[in-house]
């Protein structure tokens, strides 16, 4: 596969694709050529993808013009270390939009939406996956944003950067804000030990509201239904569940009310 080398900002190594498979599986592939360390980040952009992946094996579209990437980020620590790291990523990228006036909610556990008169509206999420590697662990970050447009098959439910902000704009306009937000929240997650230190700004961001918004979860044991509390310092979520207070790590929301 030809790539350019990109000159990006706080990025050890970073690679620009016409087109993958998936940007998860050419980041894998380059820490596994290089050799890394704790200080060693990396990124691969791709124009088009096509078979990428959501959460538990989804299948993610990729409309033209979206943002496609993995980040390439370096721990000494094991992987418990990195509970609630997606969800700083969602912070990273809440700001990132924000920098260019796209006001955007997060949605548990990955997910960036847009609230409107007639519900959700999807632009993009976060997949983690973690690998090990001579010693270290390297979080691959895969980001897959709506820019231009949302993918035609969802048009009813997704929605762009484009729509947001009501002028065109390019997958390049988001790429170096969001670089520069997520080397900045990596730092900060590994320095200040977790995601405690982004709970205040997450829980701001969601769209979920304490005690009005009602969540249906199902954790692969089951589907149940509660009342949103809040977030935990671990990223857990918090439900009222017939009246008795469950924290959630993992799980996929079935259904939800404002």
């Amino acid at each position: 596969m030809s790539f350019i080398e990109m000159d990006i900002p706080g990025i050890r190594l970073a690679r620009r694709y016409a087109e993958v498979s998936s940007t998860m599986d050419v980041a894998r592939e380059l820490i596994a050529e290089h050799a890394v360390d704790s200080a060693w980040t990396g990124l691969v952009l791709a124009d088009q993808q096509l078979a990428g992946r959501g959460r538990q094996g989804r299948v993610w579209h990729s409309p033209g013009g979206a943002l496609l990437a993995t980040f390439i980020f370096c721990v000494e620590g094991g992987p418990n270390m990195l509970s609630g790291y997606s969800l700083a990523c969602g912070v990273a990228l809440y700001k990132a939009l924000a920098s260019i006036q796209a006001c955007i909610s997060l949605k548990w556990p990955n997910d960036l939406v847009v609230v409107g008169a007639d519900g959700l509206k999807k632009l993009g999420g976060i997949l983690i996956e973690v690998e090990p590697n001579r010693g270290f662990h390297c979080v691959l970050v895969g980001v897959g944003i709506n820019v231009a447009r949302p993918p035609q098959d969802l048009a009813g439910i997704a929605t762009s950067v484009t729509d947001i902000r009501g002028i065109g704009t390019s997958a390049q306009e988001v790429l170096l804000p969001t670089s520069r937000e997520f080397v900045h929240m990596h730092h900060r997650f590994v320095s200040q030990e977790g995601f405690g230190c982004f709970s205040q700004e997450w829980s701001s961001a969601s769209c979920f509201r304490p005690g009005v918004t009602t969540i249906g979860i199902d954790t692969g044991l089951g589907e149940m239904t509660g009342t949103y509390e809040g977030i935990e310092s671990s990223g857990a979520l918090v439900l009222r569940v017939g009246g008795e207070r469950r924290q959630f790590i993992s799980g996929h929301i079935t259904s939800l009310s404002m």
